[in-house]
């Protein structure tokens, strides 16, 4: 009933964090591309994380909808717009915005997961990582037709 799902965190800068963590000086054009391309696709890598962990909580409220005392729990973006918004590593909670809420109706055994809630946000979940997933698929296409300029 308790298991807390924690989010893990993407560094910025991926190639030159892992010459770091091997004692080297990143290559400078490594460097290069990845400050001209490595943000749009962390970006791109977080949102699907996160879009995971969502997919996991949400599946985790359906598996305990018979489970009494069980409480919803939902991913809150407000909460990790916020941690986003001071720095990377600055700030992020171990739960990775994973809260309980006591929102909706709670029935007798005291479970608050409602069936056509859960069903319905994970149909929304799977809209918007579907729609992520082009959208990077996209982003690299472009890339991979700048590099061949084109052709």
């Amino acid at each position: 009933m308790g298991r807390t799902i924690s989010a893990t965190c993407l560094p910025t800068d991926r190639a030159a964090s892992s010459e770091r963590k091997r004692g080297k000086d990143p290559d400078p054009t490594v460097q290069i591309l990845s400050k001209l391309f490595g943000p749009a696709a962390d970006n791109y890598g977080r949102s699907l994380d996160r879009l995971s962990l969502r997919q996991s909580v949400l599946s985790g409220n359906l598996a305990n909808i018979n489970t009494p005392g069980y409480k919803r729990r939902e991913v809150d973006f407000a909460i990790e717009l916020k941690q986003a918004q001071t720095g990377p590593f600055e700030g992020l909670s171990d739960a990775g915005g994973v809260i309980t809420t006591q929102s909706g109706d709670v029935r007798i055994d005291q479970n608050s997961v409602d069936l056509e809630r859960e069903v319905f946000e994970l149909g929304e979940n799977e809209i918007r990582y579907q729609t992520t997933t082009q959208m990077a698929r996209g982003y690299f296409r472009g890339l991979k037709n700048v590099i061949r300029e084109g052709r």
